[in-house]
């Protein structure tokens, strides 16, 4: 799922945030650096970020698996994904020069990224596959998304990644948000297949 909407939508009231926690890059042996933005990144900075998420339904032969620990799996798998990928770790940063000109940058200090738990009471696997999407999005859809109405220049102050998971009733939604300026559509695709 792609959203491109850029209009006001009021979050439901029934997807709660239970929790939200920093991830960092675990065991990254790349040393901080800062990568200069290219002209081609530099024109999506005035754009909304990237958001995708992918759907499951709780599997019904499985071996049982607690949701904490099913969580913290995750944010365990994030962070390895964050060592692979480091500067979706980091913020913008710009260099002023003395004719009025700036370098813009991704500064990789591992500042890290958002992994927020949230639940959606009441909501089912076929109740968020029947919303409108993606354009304007349903206010269920829209609430398992982190960083919702985020522009690409926000990742001076705020993290250029985002993860979000939403548990339902018979499964779980993991929404995130990238900045467009710091992953084209290749390389979003990749950092979520980790």
């Amino acid at each position: 799922m792609t959203s491109t909407y850029s209009g006001p939508v009021t979050p439901d009231t029934r997807v709660r945030i239970l929790s939200t926690e920093i991830i960092h890059a675990k065991n990254t042996q790349t040393p901080l650096e800062r990568i200069p933005l290219t002209a081609c990144d530099l024109r999506l900075i005035l754009v909304r970020t990237i958001q995708n998420g992918l759907l499951f339904r709780n599997p019904t032969d499985h071996h049982p698996i607690s949701r904490q620990a099913f969580i913290e799996n995750l944010k365990s798998a994030f962070s390895k994904a964050l060592a692979l990928h480091h500067p979706f770790a980091g913020r913008l940063t710009a260099d002023e020069h003395p004719d009025g000109s700036a370098t813009v940058y991704i500064d990789c200090n591992d500042a890290g990224c958002p992994f927020l738990h949230a639940v959606a009471d009441g909501i089912t696997v076929d109740e968020a596959l029947n919303q409108p999407f993606p354009v304007p999005p349903a206010p269920v859809l829209w609430s398992f998304f982190p960083s919702n109405d985020v522009k690409n220049y926000h990742g001076f102050i705020r993290p250029l990644v985002s993860i979000q998971i939403t548990e339902l009733v018979d499964g779980v939604f993991i929404g995130w948000t990238i900045n467009h300026a710091v992953a084209d559509g290749t390389t979003h695709w990749n950092f979520h297949r980790i």
